[in-house]
């Protein structure tokens, strides 16, 4: 399954990450060391398979996060709104990979997502839901060609601009259905763009603000941003008479507490700049 976040482990290295399920249900054989091997590979990432989480872009830990639920080989993917929190073309390059995998591996998807451009270009069935309760209000096959990332056809432009008017006449019968006036839509349009400016204000902070850590024994000092950059090392204790496995294991506690650092630090200053933003229908 893949995430709205990574939610890789800080304390293991990518290719550890990737294996995950395998080592959970008993498989971590060779063979599936090669997969994942060839997963990142096939992402650009076969650099990266002895790096930490911390040390990747947002969008790099997504792309893990994508090797980690195809590593088992599963016959059915489930998809929940996974690359919500970045940026357009960041998500457009994940959305991109994503079909190349689904068209090279041949698995069936079940995807949630609230963009109609995004279940537009990587479905072929599109399940348009409207509550509560929750419930199908209509079903919307998408007969465009495959791969729909890339530079398509004038035809095909033509095409997928035809189907996403018609999916967005859908959702928007959806919302009338359900007596929402235009205010309330002018309203939820007006908050998506506030939000939006907000999000591209907040990954900007979050590259700012630093917090400083130590290792439990006073050893070594980390800056760490809120976004996961480790910005500074020092060494604020004595070595001398420390072994090299000691010095080691002082720095792997600083950049495991870093990373839980920078996690907290993210979350506060989400909290902090989103707090008057609660759903459209507790206003």
């Amino acid at each position: 399954m893949l995430f709205p976040r990574p939610a890789l482990l800080p304390w293991r290295t990518v290719l550890d990450n990737v294996l995950l399920p395998a080592e959970i249900f008993g498989r971590a054989e060779p063979r599936r060391t090669a997969r994942a091997r060839a997963l990142l590979d096939r992402l650009g990432l076969a650099d990266a398979a002895r790096k930490f989480p911390h040390e990747l872009t947002l969008a790099e830990q997504h792309r893990v996060s994508m090797c980690r639920a195809l590593v088992q080989e599963p016959r059915v993917l489930l998809i929940d709104d996974p690359f919500m929190t970045l940026d357009p073309s960041t998500r457009a390059e994940l959305d991109a990979d994503l079909e190349a995998l689904h068209l090279e591996l041949g698995m069936t998807a079940v995807l949630a997502t609230s963009s109609v451009e995004e279940a537009m270009l990587l479905s072929d069935r599109i399940v348009v839901l409207t509550g509560p309760p929750e419930h199908t209000y209509d079903l919307v096959d998408i007969d465009l060609p495959r791969p729909r990332y890339g530079a398509p056809s004038p035809s095909t432009v033509a095409t997928q601009t035809a189907a996403e008017a018609a999916l967005h006449n859908t959702v928007l019968r959806r919302l009338i259905k359900t007596e929402i006036d235009e205010g309330w839509i002018d309203e939820a349009v007006e908050r998506y763009r506030r939000i939006e400016a907000l999000q591209a204000e907040f990954e900007e902070a979050a590259r700012r603000l630093t917090v400083t850590i130590h290792s439990p024994d006073g050893l070594v000092e980390l800056a760490v941003t809120a976004a996961g950059t480790i910005t500074d090392v020092r060494i604020t204790g004595a070595i001398h008479g420390r072994s090299a496995a000691e010095v080691s294991q002082s720095v792997q506690a600083a950049v495991t507490a870093a990373a839980h650092a920078a996690q907290w630090a993210r979350e506060k200053l989400h909290a902090e700049m989103f707090v008057g933003h609660q759903p459209l229908r507790e206003v």
